[in-house]
């Protein structure tokens, strides 16, 4: 009975707090519902990586690829859930907003000092696949949406690409048209073409 009485005490006191608008609180209990649903995904569901033959890792297809790495993938994020749980005063704490009234939403310092960090962190990971190719999903975004797609026609002959803005709008054939992204990727791509290099080959004229 003592021990319930407690778990009652701390329960209302923790809800108090949630309503009292304390920030750490929050994030806290939020990323831990996000924590528990990929744990629950990784023991439950995930394709297990040590059921996989790596032996025959080069003969995989995407399918195997992707089930292989994305339970180490959510391993590895379920780890930053934890450090971002545990570090929450750091980064959560401001000022606790009061019915009464409003007081600006603040962050502390080492808050901002991680999300610039992983900024940079995720724009070098990035930068090593600039000059890779487009394959799968991004190709068939790039063909539908965004540059469009050459066609062969029966005497040989070649069509340059002719895509309607509508088709980048509103073209969800399957769902890998990310509206937002396919608009500022075709104008970058559309200002490139006249602004850019013309000796760049055939990049500004398709």
């Amino acid at each position: 009975m003592i021990h319930l009485h407690l778990f009652g005490d701390r329960w209302e006191s923790g809800l108090q707090r949630l309503k009292g608008g304390d920030n750490v609180l929050r994030c806290r209990v939020t990323l831990s519902v996000i924590a528990l649903g990929l744990g629950s995904w990784l023991a439950f569901a995930a394709d297990k990586p040590w059921k996989f033959d790596l032996t025959q890792a080069a003969t995989w297809n995407l399918s195997k690829v992707v089930g292989f790495y994305s339970f180490w993938a959510g391993a590895f994020n379920l780890g930053l859930l934890g450090v971002l749980i545990w570090t929450a005063p750091w980064w959560a704490a401001g000022e606790v907003r009061r019915k009464s009234a409003t007081v600006p939403r603040s962050f502390s310092r080492f808050f901002w000092i991680g999300v610039i960090s992983a900024m940079i962190f995720l724009g070098s990971l990035a930068s090593q696949r600039l000059d890779f190719g487009l394959a799968h999903d991004e190709d068939l975004s790039a063909r539908r949406a965004i540059v469009g797609e050459y066609i062969l026609k029966e005497d040989g002959s070649v069509l340059p690409p002719e895509l309607k803005w509508r088709n980048t709008l509103f073209d969800y054939r399957k769902p890998t048209n990310h509206v937002l992204y396919s608009v500022l990727a075709r104008s970058a791509w559309t200002a490139w073409a006249y602004l850019g290099p013309q000796e760049t080959g055939g990049f500004a004229s398709g």
